[in-house]
């Protein structure tokens, strides 16, 4: 309802930034960036130093894919506001997803290192460092972000991952339990825990999660065949070997398909076979 008021304001007196701001971001909240990013553009124009404006194109440009812009925007903003924790958290989730993961970490240390309960601060910190590769390093921050909202399903999720690559399976088990009684509907809860009790040797249950995973979601593909691996290490390789086919249709997998025909397994006499990897 605020909406058309807002569209009027700004009509009415393009020069007040303030009338552009906020039509701006309703904008954004609404879902609509492209929009949002027009009225951010237009008070800058009227004042370059308008830090909420510069933040909000910055996130505008971010969500609409312009990862290497939304950077510059971001940077421009820190500059004008070098103390400001939130900014310069954001900041360095643009960086991570602009895949400058080192110069996206050290942002991020910085961010929570001024405001210590900044929860996207230390979510982002996380994730950065466990794409890095440092899984150990990844968990503490995952841990903090967790203490700080643990009714958040997204950091729950993060910390099972950062403690199942650690090599933590059991701790990491029972905190993607935690995150499926935050949300029982979420596939990504469900399905990661059937994974760490697989590759903990529980197959027999991972089985029964993975058994209720597919009649619940058919399409994830990847579950299907973690399903197969079940069942072949339980050691029923005819439903298993079946099953394993749906590796074929993961989103993982299909980058790496070389087209034509697969091998079915007949006679190779007098045929080549190519190995893809």
């Amino acid at each position: 309802e605020a909406l058309p008021l807002l569209q009027r304001a700004a009509a009415a007196a393009p020069q007040v930034a303030e009338f552009q701001l906020h039509l701006g971001e309703t904008l954004a909240m609404l879902g609509r960036p492209r929009e949002a990013l027009d009225y951010f553009i237009a008070v800058l124009r009227i004042d370059p130093r308008h830090v909420p404006a510069r933040s909000g194109a910055a996130a505008a440009l971010l969500v609409l894919g312009h990862t290497s812009q939304a950077v510059e925007q971001f940077a421009a903003a820190a500059q004008l506001q070098p103390n400001n924790a939130a900014l310069m958290g954001n900041w360095g989730f643009a960086l991570m997803r602009n895949g400058q993961l080192n110069d996206a970490i050290a942002l991020l240390r910085n961010a929570v290192q001024i405001d210590p309960n900044l929860h996207g601060a230390w979510l982002q910190l996380a994730e950065a460092v466990w794409r890095s590769g440092q899984y150990e390093k990844a968990v503490a921050p995952a841990r903090r972000a967790v203490e700080l909202d643990p009714k958040d399903l997204r950091s729950m999720v993060l910390l099972g991952n950062t403690l199942q690559t650690a090599g933590e399976m059991l701790e990491s088990a029972e905190v993607y339990r935690r995150a499926v009684a935050l949300d029982p509907t979420s596939s990504d809860a469900h399905v990661n825990l059937a994974l760490v009790l697989l590759k903990s040797g529980r197959a027999r249950e991972s089985l029964d999660m993975y058994d209720a995973i597919v009649a619940r979601w058919p399409g994830l593909h990847d579950a299907r065949a973690n399903r197969a691996l079940a069942l072949l290490t339980l050691g029923d390789f005819e439903r298993g070997l079946v099953e394993y086919e749906a590796r074929w249709h993961s989103p993982a997998l299909a980058p790496k398909l070389h087209p034509g025909q697969k091998w079915d397994g007949t006679d190779p006499a007098g045929k080549t076979i190519l190995l893809a990897s």
